[in-house]
């Protein structure tokens, strides 16, 4: 569940300071409101209560999605000058709450660090667009005689491809098998030419000397 946590901050406008209610750690895939605000860039917006002036607070939000194999610290901008500092700050309290996190299962990466929301919005949304062509693609492979596999989620997120490639039956741990993949991407696009992301997954694999990474099936 997401979290709240109290701080104290000043209005920009000169005011006393006052205290805040922000949040803390949001739950990506239980709060999909708050998933959304921060992709708008909305997250931890508060009223001064002296002046009216509405303002975003220094303030730390720890970002995580286990369904996306995302876990993501979200320091202020004014923080980024001092970043080797923060990033050890980081490691230290990942390790503080990994062993609660990790209850919806292991954490094998180290988190993201971001200095202000908005590149981790591009992320979240780059990552809702590509899953748009994950739907088309997994309804096209099943006319095809395809179902469809997960790559390691690191791996296609760092190359702005989709999360799943189709393929024949395969068993649990087995390595994608590169001559098939290639051959089942081919028929996909035979059928759906649109699909940008798998086209650059064609080009990807076409110029590859080893399979992509195979991703534990979860769904």
């Amino acid at each position: 569940m997401s979290f709240r946590g109290a701080i104290t901050a000043r209005c920009p406008e000169g005011c006393e300071e006052s205290d805040y209610e922000v949040w803390s750690f949001i739950r990506g895939d239980l709060d999909e409101p708050l998933r959304e605000s921060l992709m708008a860039g909305d997250i931890n917006i508060v009223r001064c209560p002296e002046c009216g002036n509405v303002f975003r607070p220094e303030a730390t939000v720890v970002y995580y999605d286990p369904r996306a194999e995302v876990m993501a610290f979200i320091f202020p901008e004014s923080y980024r000058s001092d970043e080797a500092r923060w990033r050890a700050k980081m490691h230290e309290d990942f390790e503080q709450i990994r062993g609660a996190l990790e209850a919806d299962g292991p954490i094998s990466e180290e988190p993201l660090m971001f200095f202000g929301a908005e590149e981790l919005g591009k992320i979240l949304q780059a990552d809702d667009d590509l899953e748009d062509e994950v739907r088309v693609a997994r309804y096209v492979c099943e006319g095809l005689g395809y179902r469809m596999r997960p790559v390691l989620r690191s791996f296609a997120r760092g190359r702005s491809l989709p999360r799943m490639l189709p393929s024949r039956e395969w068993k649990e741990g087995e390595p994608f098998s590169l001559k098939e993949t290639l051959k089942a991407l081919r028929a996909l696009l035979g059928k759906n030419n649109r699909l940008s992301g798998y086209k650059r997954w064609l080009s990807e694999l076409e110029s590859a000397k080893e399979p992509p990474p195979a991703a534990a099936a979860k769904r």
